[in-house]
């Protein structure tokens, strides 16, 4: 059984961690039981939610650390639709990338001296607002 009021679910989290898979986590809502998506605290959990495939949404591949540095040149990987559009703000410029439409894009962005921050964004159709993926720092 893997309710048992959490402890079912931390078993299987910490099985997962032992056969190897690094990227494991849980989050456990202390009043809701099995159907959290139906609880009065729903909208907490819709948010955690989006949160989290954001927050798996972006990833840099290169350089691997963050803070990054101004001269870099950044490669990074969005996993998003294959017809969705691909942005990324570096300083005060607005960069729109080609998507190839196989659902994992790739992009590379060079970062000017004196950058504070780049930003990585998705938009459904390339004209209205971007929602962003992940923020790095520059040092």
């Amino acid at each position: 059984c893997l309710g048992e009021f959490g402890k079912g679910v931390t078993s299987l989290c910490n099985m997962y961690k032992d056969m190897g898979m690094k990227d494991v986590s849980i989050k456990l809502y202390e009043t809701d039981r099995h159907e959290i998506l139906n609880e009065t605290d729903r909208d907490v959990v819709y948010k955690d939610l989006l949160d989290w495939v954001k927050s798996k949404s972006a990833k840099l591949i290169s350089p691997k650390q963050s803070p990054l540095a101004g001269g870099d040149t950044v490669e990074f990987e969005v996993f998003c639709d294959d017809r969705a559009f691909v942005a990324a703000i570096v300083g005060r410029n607005f960069i729109q990338l080609e998507n190839d439409g196989s659902g994992s894009f790739t992009g590379h962005v060079s970062i000017p001296k004196g950058t504070k921050q780049i930003s990585i964004g998705l938009s459904a159709n390339g004209k209205g607002s971007y929602e962003t993926l992940a923020v790095f720092e520059v040092k």
